[in-house]
């Protein structure tokens, strides 16, 4: 609630923009019981926290523009086989997107025009630098699974590329071994479209 305090003075319903802090930080708790639900919760909670604010400060202010980002990371966060998943946490900010302005109800903070628009800019510069960063970390793990023609890691062994695709496959999404899951991981080399069965 920094900024808003910043942007608009003190206010006594500043300090519940931190509401849904504790269910953010669970996400990691709930992430090492099931990593599906951890991706599932991180959209949710998102998503929830945005038509928090939304009743908190009004459209007005432009905080539904962060409904963007949790569109962006339910369209990252899953895997081929979990696209159930995936098109329920899309459906998530969609829906948020659509609630009548009547369902949500007049603001709990009230702003001028100037406030508004100061707030509103501040926002949208919020999300832009947000989707940015989530682009650029995915961006980041893509090429490091299939790197541009003539980069350092082409010219790795396989083995060790194989190695380096199962370590970033981890850090976006940790799954149980295939012993375990009894599925079979396909691994697509997309530099010459060659693939193969982990």
């Amino acid at each position: 609630p920094l900024y808003l305090i910043a942007l608009a003075g003190l206010h006594a319903a500043a300090a519940l923009t931190m509401l849904a802090s504790p269910l953010f930080l669970s996400l990691p708790l709930l992430s090492r019981r099931s990593s599906q639900a951890g991706r599932f919760g991180l959209v949710l909670v998102g998503t929830l926290n945005t038509l928090w604010c939304m009743k908190l400060m009004g459209p007005a202010t432009g905080v539904d523009l962060f409904l963007s980002p949790c569109v962006v990371l339910a369209t990252l966060l899953f895997r081929e086989r979990e696209r159930i998943a995936m098109w329920l946490a899309v459906a998530l900010p969609f829906a948020a997107w659509f609630v009548p302005g009547a369902v949500i109800g007049a603001p709990l903070m009230s702003f001028g025009p100037a406030v508004s628009a100061r707030l509103h800019a501040l926002n949208a510069a919020s999300v832009l630098t947000l989707t940015a960063v989530l682009a650029l970390q995915f961006a980041r793990l893509i090429r490091r699974i299939a790197p541009l023609p003539g980069a350092a890691s082409d010219q790795m062994p396989p083995s060790q590329r194989s190695q380096s695709a199962a370590k970033v496959r981890s850090m976006v999404a940790p799954s149980p071994p295939n012993e375990a899951s009894g599925t079979a991981t396909i691994e697509i080399d997309f530099r010459d479209g060659r693939k193969s069965a982990d």
